[in-house]
């Protein structure tokens, strides 16, 4: 007799692609992507600016694709860039009922143009 066991995981990371300069004005793409997991992790994003105040992100689109060794799911999302913006700070996270990974983009500086720092 033979029984097949599920085994349910975490994803180990999160991964954040989109423009690495901005001027402020601009609107910025960018994509969060989590690394596999079963079950299908939830993603969220957080966006702050150097006071530490909340700037508004436009979700366009969550998406999960299932692969042989589990799922990998994914948050596209905009930021307005305004103007006065010194620095920002993009928190992605993926999360299921097993665990979580957070990634933290940070240093988005500004003179005439903004620079952004993926780590």
């Amino acid at each position: 007799v033979y029984q097949v066991l599920t085994i349910k995981y975490a994803p180990a990371a999160t991964y954040i692609r989109g423009k690495t300069s901005v001027t402020p004005g601009d609107h910025g793409q960018y994509t969060c992507t989590s690394g596999v997991s079963d079950p299908v992790a939830d993603m969220s994003v957080h966006v702050s600016d150097q006071n530490g105040d909340d700037i508004a992100v436009l979700v366009e689109k969550d998406a999960s694709k299932e692969s042989r060794k589990g799922f990998t799911s994914s948050i596209r999302f905009g930021i307005q860039f305004s103007e006065g913006v010194e620095h920002v700070v993009i928190t992605c996270k993926a999360a299921n009922d097993v665990g979580e990974a957070v990634s933290l983009t940070l240093q988005l500086s500004c003179t005439l143009k903004l620079q952004l720092h993926i780590k």
